[in-house]
């Protein structure tokens, strides 16, 4: 950043400084996360920014078991940042990015999931592709042994 600094007219110089002087200003706060939860204890919401480069808000809906189904995550990430006539940085040409995704499971008779499929889609492709497939055995036991 110094060299870039260094090499650019003075104009240039004195907007780059004023930016660099807000984003790493010892005053303010670089990461701010906040999280939503739901009356059974779960996140259901999470919110997340880095100044006024990046911010995240994600989402999650969960089934009757409390596992997630589905998750929704929007992003914004600031391409161009330049500073206004008072010297507050703004975003120029923010570029937003939106991923869903969707989890599907089978249970057992004991009500634990045996199998969890993942898939996810982005903005670009609006069909959800699968991703991974998990699978866990469970072995319940009583006082004579394994049922």
């Amino acid at each position: 950043i110094a060299q870039t600094l260094e090499n650019a007219p003075a104009q240039e110089r004195a907007a780059d400084a004023a930016i660099l002087a807000q984003l790493f200003n010892p005053d303010r706060v670089m990461w701010s996360t906040t999280y939503r939860y739901d009356d059974r204890g779960r996140r259901i919401e999470c919110s997340t920014s880095m100044w006024a480069l990046h911010t995240d808000h994600s989402i999650w809906e969960y089934d009757e078991h409390d596992n997630a189904i589905r998750t929704i995550h929007d992003d914004t990430v600031s391409g161009d940042l330049q500073a206004d006539e008072s010297g507050n940085l703004q975003r120029v040409s923010p570029k937003s990015f939106r991923r869903e995704g969707r989890l599907e499971y089978k249970y057992d008779s004991h009500g634990n999931w045996t199998e969890r499929v993942v898939s996810a889609r982005y903005e670009v492709n609006p069909e959800f592709q699968r991703s991974n497939i998990e699978r866990r055995t469970i072995m319940y036991y009583s006082s004579r042994g394994i049922l």
